[in-house]
């Protein structure tokens, strides 16, 4: 299993429309997780062969996931069809990302990736704005009683206060991730780590970018050099 106590983590986003690219560049600048976003790739077989080679990168550890389309991705399937592809999927990769309101019904995944020391990452995305504390902290607890090793919140920050209340999550829970979205979010992707942050997303290519606020892998590394925060 991925250490958590190594953490801050760079993840570098794989889409796997650009999948030979994308590859040359993660294994050129080294993030510290590769993560495959299975739900933008439409073919089983491709992406069967794609966890076949970044397994075979041992360097680069691998995290799977699969979002669905009520939380910002492309996988619109049935909760058995989405089961189906994450029991194959945990053969190849050191760590899974599962929506928390879709934990329940994956239950057994959770169940057997923990029995293999996969990593179980529950996360929660809003892409229209940062909600209360309150909400929050109520999924952030819901992810630790679901089985989760890491609770990851990625919300749209609108202002600055926006982005100081995502950080201040860090300071009062352990093993989460505070993922700033927009203009104001992409600060806690530098600074959010400092605090306790486990992990933040990096992308290969200004064009491919997936979520705005987004900084390449060396920027991020960059970024995080001059603010002092331990660079794997």
């Amino acid at each position: 299993m991925l250490d958590i106590n190594n953490a801050p983590f760079i993840v570098g986003v794989l889409n796997p429309k650009y999948f030979d690219d994308e590859l040359i560049y993660l294994k050129k600048n080294s993030p510290d997780i590769i993560e495959y976003r299975a739900d933008l790739n439409d073919d089983i077989d491709a992406i069967k062969s794609h966890l076949k080679i970044l397994s075979a990168e041992p360097a680069l550890p691998l995290l799977f996931t699969l979002r669905d389309k009520s939380e910002g991705g492309s996988f619109s399937g049935t909760d058995e069809q989405r089961n189906e592809i994450y029991s194959w999927a945990l053969d190849f990769v050191d760590a899974i990302d599962i929506e928390s309101s879709l934990a329940k019904s994956a239950c057994e995944i959770i169940k057997s990736a923990r029995l293999k020391n996969i990593l179980v990452v529950l996360s929660y995305h809003n892409f229209d704005k940062t909600p209360g504390n309150i909400l929050l902290e109520k999924i952030i607890h819901e992810c630790f009683e679901q089985k989760a090793d890491i609770a990851k919140i990625a919300t749209m920050c609108d202002s600055k206060e926006e982005a100081q209340q995502l950080i201040s999550l860090t300071l009062k829970y352990s093993n989460i991730a505070a993922v700033g979205m927009g203009k104001y979010g992409r600060v806690t992707r530098i600074t959010a780590p400092s605090f306790g942050s486990v992990f933040t997303y990096a992308f290969t290519d200004n064009k491919k970018s997936l979520i705005p606020g987004q900084l390449t892998v060396e920027e991020l590394r960059t970024a995080w050099e001059l603010a002092g925060i331990k660079v794997n």
